[in-house]
């Protein structure tokens, strides 16, 4: 199993990738450079991401176990 730090990391990475792909497909660039800045755009996206979950999941942490979700 991951641990939280991982799999984080692996989610950022995955939204990075899905929203550069989603970019590349919604607004095709005219010009060569345009792949290079979406992609930085997706890496900073990626970032921002970690940031953001980092930040929430420490001033929210959110101990949901099997247990507490069947006793409601």
């Amino acid at each position: 199993m991951l641990s939280p730090h991982r799999t984080l990391i692996t989610a950022s990475i995955a939204m990075a990738v899905l929203w550069t792909i989603g970019m590349l497909w919604w607004l095709p660039p005219t010009a060569p450079v345009g792949y290079m800045i979406q992609a930085a755009a997706g890496a900073i996206v990626g970032i921002v991401w970690y940031t953001g979950m980092r930040i929430w999941m420490a001033c929210c942490p959110q101990d949901l176990t099997h247990s507490d979700l069947t006793s409601q």
